[in-house]
């Protein structure tokens, strides 16, 4: 294959960085007409195969490193076959005498902000067209925080004359490692101001991931297999599938969204998605299923993301490629516009069929859709929820590929890959200003089960790793998604669902929320509210108005806030005011009906706030309730916090707030003030820490050892419950000249009854001991089926802390005389004083909460905590 031959067929396949419009917010929805014309337009006027790239005068234009001219010798295109996936970057750029050049056409004079995708960028890289040029030199090796280390990197203003000209990039000195270059990215400097407000405007402005500590994520679908290994017919696994079984599943393990893949190995969407049809018949549903599976999580106050793979180039997938693609039998790919056209009018079709029940998409194989305009695909990720969070996967050699972009992919990012603020915002990199992201299997071998598995679901996550992981992603503001195997009857690892739960319940019970119903007093109304019941509201109670101007307001004290209404064909919108400042207006407008929805979502600093509802159309706006995050952070360097001795304030990496206070002398202490009922010390451990004393007001000191092979920040490394509630203090002192750390404390205004208390009533033969770390040295234990113990509280939320382990069996769990679910305490790892079971938002008042036991194995009850 010639040269210009074998770079326009890489033009069609690879990518560059992001195309930006003027306009300042979303741009209108093109017809189709009009999109698939922009589409032809951008790849003309940037691909190099015809002899040159035309220079946008308004917005970025791309020199791809694969269609450069390369100078000297040694440059390396991507071998990977996948290069329409993975991008095709150059690699082997390791010396002064290798270049890159490309000739563009500019029709007006004038300065271009030059940003280059660069991987292990070292020693000083010159850019130069003509007599004009601009430099940058690397100290070290330039750290993208991503995987292969690329980043985006600005050098400033090149100036372009007008007509054709020749721009080169070089390296000036001898690079200090081997580099590679994805592309040159340029922006007319007139433009630039533009360009970033309308990607302002044009990004989610929702914040409920920050505070979304854990997600399930499943790659489950026409792919898979039963147990047996054999597949189901299209479409038998959605169709036989209780989407209300696994949501409630999913919201007792502690979830707060779940990733759905849509599509995976295989490409069948399940819902009447015409522009699939117009693909490739046969691969959707007449039955909407994946609304079945939307309302059945919507309903259990969990969000949702979907996960979306363009699909593969090999069986059984061969028809749905070449059909998208365009491929023809010799195996030539036709123009890229006409896939990406095609990809667009998918998403927009399902993002305006679903509107905000879908919370946001996660693109995998990311250089698929790169290069595209990304002003108008963003319009088309958007469709129907402009707050929608959106992620494309970088793979593992590019930066991000589009400024829009809100979050990041984060494929085995165990929240420390990113430097990120206190609200989990990374800071630097190639990704800064993104919502720091992490997804992670909790299952050993793929990712999901596909078909012709048979060999059994293990977990390869550990219940103490996981809790150490959750309240990390917890206390840094990292979302997790955790991604679990499941067969085509949704059967899973029992001990993957109690390890993801002993994780969940534990920042559940953490960082409890209070539900504040609709009816209560605290919520003051203005307007012709109604109150009432359309249909599966909290409580059964709900109350609505279709009045413009009418307000419902709410006084609180916590930590974070949010809003539950209802979404539907009827709903209006709502403008939405934290402490009288307007922060968001939702649209509550979604053409399928869903119930209980957290439509809006603040995290606060700890203390009074007030929250107001106005409407702000005539349309129905309705408020189901309120969720107040109880909990109070009080981070290493808050002014409660005193230290004695010669800590250091530092972040060794993954710290809250990106600090710790650090120490290695025996005596230094360190004591926080606090108000509350409880107090968790979140510290490090490893194989550097040493050990420590706790003493809470003065009292005798517990020993703790941070010892452990594997390093962990943000660990819950004591935790003391039943406290007065009043004012107290915890004293940490080091005892050796090994690392202690300060993280964080967390404090809590939630009361301990312990097993002994004589709230609790047993039947049956329990057993009164400790095995060892029980709350206030006492635990109630048993192996008897059909043995219960009932604890009577006042309040609005609880918790069941007992001991999991590899003798320990399950117990059914009865809230006010109603079976909530089953517990299963199996863990391959003992543990002690585990909250195994939360349930919040009770209305106010007393209640009832009944244990039991499942099984003959063990089972104990350590304490509760009851939350007002």
């Amino acid at each position: 294959m010639n040269r210009l031959r074998r770079i326009a067929l890489l033009a069609a396949l690879a990518l560059v960085a992001p195309l930006l419009t003027v306009t300042v917010g979303p741009p209108a929805p093109a017809t189709a007409a009009d999109q698939l014309t922009q589409l032809k337009d951008f790849y003309n006027a940037n691909d190099a195969s015809k002899g040159y790239v035309d220079l946008s005068q308004t917005d970025v234009s791309y020199l791809r490193a694969s269609q450069a001219t390369f100078g000297g010798s040694g440059l390396t295109q991507n071998s990977d076959d996948k290069a329409y996936a993975h991008g095709d970057p150059v690699t082997g750029w390791n010396s002064t005498s290798q270049s890159f050049s490309w000739v563009v056409h500019n029709t007006t004079a004038g300065a271009f902000v030059v940003n280059v995708l660069i991987q292990n960028g070292s020693g000083t890289i010159k850019v130069v067209d003509g007599s004009n040029s601009v430099t940058k030199s690397y100290t070290g090796v330039d750290n993208g925080y991503s995987w292969g280390n690329w980043n985006k990197t600005n050098y400033g203003q090149l100036t372009i004359p007008a007509g054709t000209s020749t721009i080169t990039i070089a390296a000036t000195t001898t690079p200090s490692v081997s580099m590679g270059l994805l592309s040159l990215e340029l922006t007319p400097a007139s433009q630039q101001s533009t360009i970033a407000a309308a990607v302002a405007a044009g990004k989610s402005k929702a914040t409920w991931m920050k505070n979304s500590p854990l997600g399930a994520m499943y790659q489950w679908g026409q792919w898979g297999a039963y147990p047996d290994g054999s597949q189901p017919a299209w479409p038998t696994v959605y169709a036989n599938a209780d989407f209300n079984a696994l949501a409630a599943r999913d919201k007792a393990m502690g979830a707060s969204y779940v990733v759905w893949s849509i599509t995976w190995t295989q490409y069948y969407i399940a819902a009447p998605i015409t522009s699939v049809d117009a693909v490739l018949p046969g691969r959707t549903t007449s039955h909407d299923y994946l609304q079945d599976m939307l309302t059945a999580y919507h309903n259990q106050g969990l969000r949702v993301i979907f996960y979306y793979h363009a699909g593969h180039d090999d069986n059984p997938n061969l028809d749905w490629w070449n059909a998208f693609w365009g491929v023809s039998p010799n195996g030539h790919y036709a123009q890229k516009a006409d896939a990406i056209n095609r990809w667009m009018n998918i998403v927009s079709e399902i993002g305006n069929r679903y509107g905000t029940q879908l919370d946001g998409w996660m693109f995998d194989d990311g250089p698929t859709y790169y290069p595209s305009p990304t002003a108008l695909v963003n319009s088309a990720v958007r469709a129907g929820n402009p707050d929608r969070m959106v992620s494309f996967n970088t793979n593992w050699n590019s930066p991000r590929l589009t400024d829009y972009e809100d979050f990041t992919f984060g494929e085995s990012n165990d929240g420390t890959r990113y430097p990120v603020d206190a609200n989990g915002v990374i800071t630097a990199g190639g990704f800064v200003g993104e919502q720091a992201f992490g997804t992670n299997n909790m299952d050993c071998g793929d990712w999901g089960v596909r078909t012709g598995d048979t060999g059994s679901i293990s977990t390869c996550r550990s219940g103490v790793d996981m809790t150490s992981f959750a309240q990390k992603a917890a206390a840094a503001h990292v979302s997790q998604a955790m991604n679990q195997r499941m067969w085509s009857d949704l059967t899973q690892s029992p001990d993957s669902i109690a390890n993801f739960t002993a994780g969940g319940q534990t920042v559940a019970a953490l960082y409890p929320t209070a539900t504040i119903d609709d009816g209560n007093a605290a919520v003051s109304y203005t307007g012709t509210w109604e109150n009432r019941n359309p249909g599966g509201c909290y409580n059964n109670t709900c109350h609505n108005i279709r009045s413009s101007g009418a307000s419902a307001q709410l006084t609180f004290t916590g930590s974070g806030i949010t809003w539950n209404s209802i979404l539907g064909p009827d709903q209006g919108k709502a403008d939405v005011y934290v402490d009288n400042t307007l922060v968001q207006t939702v649209n509550l407008y979604n053409p399928a009906r869903s119930v209980n929805v957290p439509v809006f979502t603040r995290g606060l600093p700890y203390g009074s706030h007030t929250i107001k509802v106005v409407t702000a159309n005539n349309s129905w706006v309705t408020v189901d309730g309120f969720g107040v995050q109880t909990a109070q952070v009080l981070d290493d360097g808050d002014s409660a916090v005193t230290y004695a001795g010669a800590w250091q304030s530092s972040d060794p990496g993954g710290c809250f707030n990106n600090t710790c206070h650090n120490v290695h002398s025996s005596g230094a202490s360190a004591t926080v003030t606090f108000s509350g009922t409880g107090i968790t010390w979140n510290s490090i451990t490893g194989s550097g820490q040493g050990q420590a004393t706790v003493s809470i007001d003065g009292g005798t000191p517990q020993a703790v050892n941070l010892v452990q092979s594997k390093r962990s920040v943000s660990v819950p490394i004591f935790t003391a419950r039943g406290l007065s509630n009043g004012n107290h203090t915890l004293k940490v002192t080091s005892a050796s000249s090994d690392w202690v750390t300060v993280d964080s404390f967390i404090v809590s205004h939630a009361s301990t009854v312990d097993d002994s208390s004589s709230a609790v009533t047993f039947t049956g033969s329990w057993q009164n001991s400790n095995p060892g770390g029980c709350y206030n040295n006492t635990c109630h234990n048993i192996q008897s089926a059909g043995a219960s113990a009932q604890v009577a509280f006042s309040g609005t939320g609880i918790t069941f802390n007992s001991i999991t382990g590899s003798d320990q069996g399950a117990v059914r769990v009865y809230v006010d005389g109603v079976l909530d679910r089953t517990v299963n305490l199996y863990n391959s790892q003992r543990t002690v004083g585990v909250p195994v079971y939360s349930r919040y938002g009770l209305p106010p008042g007393s209640h009832t909460l009944k244990l039991v036991a499942d099984n003959s194995s063990w089972v104990s009850v350590d304490s509760f905590s009851v939350t007002g």
